[in-house]
């Protein structure tokens, strides 16, 4: 096993912001999600990668699929790609409806999806021809082709429901969403759902602009809640988000799913409390796919969240046609979150949130879209570093130590992050526990991949200089998985990996900062996740700095910054997690110990405000709605604090009407929150349960 520094990045260095995945995921070690990349011949839209793509200035949607179907035509005027003709060409690069058609105040919006082959990410790798096109592209998930079995029988499609004028819609957009709960009836036993779109199914009833994924009905529902005869088995059945042959619906037979917990937090109501009928808090949810929920890093979510959001956008304004006013309100919960990233809002899927709500607000600036999501729960994980300028001095190297563990049937990921603005020089030495070293430098070897003694790939280190759509100079180690697949393949050592840092010309009061990537086990995986860490030399003394007494007494591991990764974009409520009671003799934190936190002393990157995630020290967990009606479990975390906010911003815009996500978190600090200097950890203080908009116990998310 060796490291080999003569290759090169395909993809850095580019006119187009290629994601620094790339040469990892189309490489030979394959994907973090097990896939099979098509061969040249197969480059069928069900065999292609899900992109998300930053457009370049004044570039729309439509002016790129114009130019997609066009072809690409080189001095011989033979339309090519590649050694690929034409025809092949013409079906590589697909963008739905929703973004090629576009009109008024989303024709301009610089964000859009695309189905591509491939092959057509290779080919960017040598032709530039796509730069006056396209600023970057985020490969979200991997050649790996979705269920296009359609799910039971759908129903004949009907004009969008309307809803009461000041109603605020609250989207959901989370992974098993019981939609036959009673918490989501009204009183007259009707559903409150005006649509979901499950992403895990083609079907005939798609929603409108979208070419995959199945659209589930208001109508629809209620025709099988009625044929079902209460028996909520019987409508997962009939309405076919349920079948023996399909795992990826088992989702539906549990005591428990992730989606239903939240969406009660959020939009839950005891339909014998509802007095305004089907009005009363619509729901518009988005049923993520399993290529997205079974990648616990977070990286495959980006393409399913833009498409999700534009989803219940449309639906709002669909409600509205035919009447005099704007959509209503909407407030969207997305429970979900990663760990690395530059966590400066300069994310893809960051800037495509900001870019969507940007949009929304030039169109309807009275009307609120807010988007809620969790601060992340990775505070004690010991997966994020802060290596300060000041330890750069005099070349003095500093040194992380990153612990993969054994057994690990996932890859591990750390990515390095310098400074806004560097110019100086940096180096990072990356040693394996067997022995193997190599260093990286910003003004030498940018890339580096250990092989075993059978030429596979097995790590891969790679220095990613800032560009047209990244600002910031990016350090990334790929390792693979450590347990023996089940086809042979390559095997890393676990233990102790080093990485050893250097830098001459670091700024006064900066930082490079570390982050390992989120790899927790989540649901219907078969893989064995675990997640990899940094050793901290300070015994979790992760809250203060030890003075320069040489590396190894440096606290470099550090909770704060600890924030989730897809969070610091300007137009999120950013929520951590808080227990409900701190009456316990001694006194109780008020903060859940693994609530994620922002940077120390940094503006715009942290939290807004914090929420009940827990009950107590000796209770853990928020009780909230199961899998089925009258069942109540417990869930834990800040992406259930996150839909507590929801639910009282709603409230607030109701009361209030406040316009803006900012705006409505403040007055729902103002009034509930008690008051509290802004820190990188509660925002600017913890909302109660007991301090309502009014005393109406069916909409209070913690009362059954």
């Amino acid at each position: 096993m060796e490291w080999r520094t003569e290759g090169q990045s395909r993809f850095q260095g580019r006119a187009i912001t290629i994601d620094p995945l790339a040469d990892w995921l189309l490489g030979d070690a394959g994907a973090p999600i097990a896939a099979t990349v098509p061969s040249p011949d197969d480059l069928t839209p069900d065999l292609s990668l899900r992109v998300l793509i930053r457009l370049a200035e004044g570039v729309t949607a439509a002016d790129l699929a114009t130019f997609a179907v066009n072809g690409v035509r080189p001095a011989d005027d033979a339309i090519v790609f590649g050694d690929v003709k034409a025809a092949t060409w013409r079906s590589s690069i697909l963008i739905a409806s929703t973004y090629r058609q576009a009109k008024g105040h989303w024709a301009g919006a610089r964000y859009c999806t695309a189905r591509i082959a491939p092959q057509v990410v290779n080919w960017l790798a040598d032709h530039d021809v796509l730069a006056s096109f396209i600023d970057s592209l985020t490969i979200s998930v991997p050649p790996e082709p979705l269920v296009i079995r359609a799910a039971g029988t759908p129903l004949a499609m009907q004009a969008t429901p309307r809803i009461a004028a000041g109603s605020v819609l609250m989207g959901l957009i989370d992974d098993g969403l019981c939609l036959a709960s009673d918490r989501f009836r009204s009183a007259n036993g009707q559903t409150r759902s005006v649509g979901l779109w499950s992403q895990q199914f083609t079907a005939a009833s798609r929603p409108p602009g979208f070419d995959y994924g199945r659209l589930i009905t208001r109508r629809e529902v209620n025709t099988a809640l009625g044929s079902s005869g209460g028996d909520e088995d019987a409508f997962y059945r009939i309405i076919g988000l349920y079948d023996a042959g399909l795992p990826q619906t088992t989702w539906s037979a549990a005591r428990t799913t992730h989606g239903t917990h939240v969406m009660d937090i959020a939009a839950g109501a005891a339909p014998e409390g509802d007095v305004a009928g089907s009005d009363l808090r619509p729901i518009v949810s988005v049923q993520l796919p399993d290529v997205a929920v079974d990648d616990g890093s977070g990286h495959s979510l980006g393409y399913y969240l833009l498409d999700g959001l534009r989803f219940i956008a449309a639906m709002a304004e669909r409600m509205a046609e035919g009447t005099d006013g704007p959509p209503n309100p909407v407030v969207v919960t997305v429970s979900y979150g990663n760990m690395a990233g530059p966590h400066d809002g300069s994310s893809d899927v960051e800037r495509a949130m900001d870019d969507l709500v940007r949009g929304w607000s030039v169109a309807y600036p009275s009307v609120p879209f807010v988007i809620v999501m969790p601060s992340g729960n990775s505070y004690l994980a010991d997966c994020h570093a802060a290596l300060p300028a000041d330890g750069f001095e005099r070349d003095f190297p500093q040194s992380l130590t990153w612990e993969i563990l054994p057994d690990d049937g996932t890859p591990n990921l750390v990515q390095v992050w310098l400074p806004d603005g560097f110019d100086g020089v940096f180096s990072l030495q990356v040693s394996t526990p067997t022995g193997q070293t190599v260093a990286l430098s910003t003004k030498g070897t940018s890339f580096a991949e250990l092989r075993d003694d059978k030429g596979r790939l097995v790590a891969q280190a790679i220095s990613c200089p800032p560009s047209k759509a990244r600002s910031r100079h990016l350090f990334q180690i790929c390792v693979t998985r450590t347990a023996p697949d089940d086809v042979g393949g390559p095997v890393a050592p676990h233990g102790r990996w080093r990485l050893t840092a250097a830098a001459s010309g670091m700024q006064t009061g900066t930082h490079v900062h570390a982050w390992v990537q989120r790899d927790d086990l989540p649901r219907r995986t078969v893989r064995n996740a675990r997640q990899s860490r940094f050793v901290d030399p300070c015994g979790g003394t992760r809250d203060r700095r030890v003075p320069n007494e040489g590396a190894e007494h440096r606290c470099l591991v550090d909770g704060a910054g600890s924030l989730n990764a897809m969070a610091s974009g300007s137009s999120v409520v950013v929520v951590a997690g808080a227990f409900v009671r701190t009456d316990m003799a001694g006194g109780v934190p008020d903060i859940a110990p693994y609530s994620g936190a922002g940077f120390k002393g940094e503006e715009n990157r942290g939290v807004d405000l914090a929420a009940p995630s827990e009950e107590s020290v000796v209770l853990a967990g928020i009780r909230a709605g199961g899998a089925r009606s009258r069942s109540s479990v417990r869930l834990n975390g800040t992406s259930v604090a996150a839909p507590f906010v929801a639910r009282r911003i709603a409230d607030r815009i109701e009361s209030f009407r406040q316009a803006s996500p900012k705006s409505a978190a403040g007055g729902l600090v103002s009034t509930f929150a008690r008051p509290s200097k802004s820190d990188e950890r509660q925002g600017w203080g913890i909302i109660r349960p007991a301090a309502t908009d009014d005393d109406n116990s069916d909409r209070h998310p913690l009362r059954f």
